[in-house]
């Protein structure tokens, strides 16, 4: 899922792949992009409310 537009890639690709181009013009980097299971752990979490 690239970090700048949200569009999800639905293909496995290799470990060795460290750096791509999405479609929006981004530029990313593998282990900088990994920002989205951050974004998407926040989206999980329910803070309870008192």
């Amino acid at each position: 899922m690239c970090n700048e537009c949200g569009l999800l890639y639905s293909c496995t690709w290799s470990l060795a792949i460290r750096s791509w181009s999405c479609a929006c013009g981004a530029n990313l980097d593998r282990d900088h992009n990994a920002i989205n299971i951050h974004k998407e752990g926040l989206k999980l979490l329910v803070i309870p409310s008192f």
